[in-house]
């Protein structure tokens, strides 16, 4: 025999709080009260979900009064607006960048190169010197 734990409460419920504490009037009537309560919060829920469905249809735009259509149009310039302005300033800059970074290489790389020059003179001036003590 196989026993299950089913709970039919409402989100949100705590343990040990009824739903009629708020009214306690509905103490006495428990059941009507109930089923009151019930009817209302399932009405105040379809209200809700009723409002949700007019924000939305609202938001598409062929229910969008002329005024709100402009300010939404506008509202898309402008950000677009900023999209291109804002790219154009870090391009600047990333091109600035980019030319010190191409020119700090070559620095570099001649710095480099003289180092091995002058590191391979050195090495051959201490090889004559030590071809000149040995002979």
């Amino acid at each position: 025999m196989e026993t299950t734990l089913i709970h039919y409460g409402r989100q949100g419920m705590q343990w040990g709080k009824h739903i009629f504490v708020d009214n306690p009037a509905a103490y006495k009537n428990g059941a009507e009260a109930g089923a009151k309560l019930a009817t209302a919060a399932k009405s105040s829920h379809t209200a809700k979900v009723e409002q949700q469905v007019k924000k939305k249809i609202k938001k598409e735009t062929k229910y969008m009064t002329d005024e709100e259509l402009k300010q939404k149009v506008s509202r898309t310039n402008l950000e677009e607006q900023y999209v291109k302005l804002s790219a154009a300033r870090v391009s600047a800059g990333k091109d600035q960048v980019a030319k010190f970074l191409g020119a700090t290489t070559t620095v570099l790389n001649v710095a480099a190169s003289a180092l091995t020059v002058a590191v391979a003179i050195k090495q051959l001036n201490a090889l004559s010197t030590a071809a000149k003590v040995s002979s």
